[in-house]
């Protein structure tokens, strides 16, 4: 039997992101206790996570092993099948190379993330009703 894992975070009105693997349900060992027979689940979709979404400093060290973990179980079963195709390869190194904690700095976070992603046109529109305003 094959199931879906589909993991996300959905903020009403705003966005939403899901991680989603198939996974193949399959039987493995018996319990010592009473002898039931336990089932457990083969991921099978392996494809590495997208770099550019993880902001690395919201991440805590058992996340970045995980994280770092699940890209060389991708590497390994993935190197194999891209061997004559240089340029997939390269492609699939970069994509599972260990991702780095960021260096502890000294400066303060800013307060608001979102502030900072904002656009230069929305930023100087913004900028322009303050002066009016005040």
């Amino acid at each position: 039997m094959f199931l879906s894992d589909e993991p996300g975070f959905y903020k009403p009105g705003d966005f939403g992101i899901r991680i989603e693997n198939d996974m193949e349900v399959v039987m493995t060992n018996k319990s010592i206790y009473d002898n039931k027979q336990f089932l457990r689940f083969n991921t099978i979709t392996f494809l590495p996570y997208e770099r550019s979404l993880i902001d690395v400093s919201l991440l805590t060290s058992a996340q970045y092993n995980a994280i770092n973990q699940y890209h060389v179980k991708i590497a390994e079963i993935l190197e194999p099948l891209l061997k004559d195709d240089q340029a997939a390869l390269n492609a699939l190194r970069s994509r599972t190379a260990k991702l780095d904690p960021q260096p502890e700095t000294t400066t303060t976070k800013p307060f608001n993330k979102t502030f900072i992603n904002i656009s230069s046109p929305f930023l100087i529109l913004f900028m322009f009703i303050l002066n009016l305003l005040f």
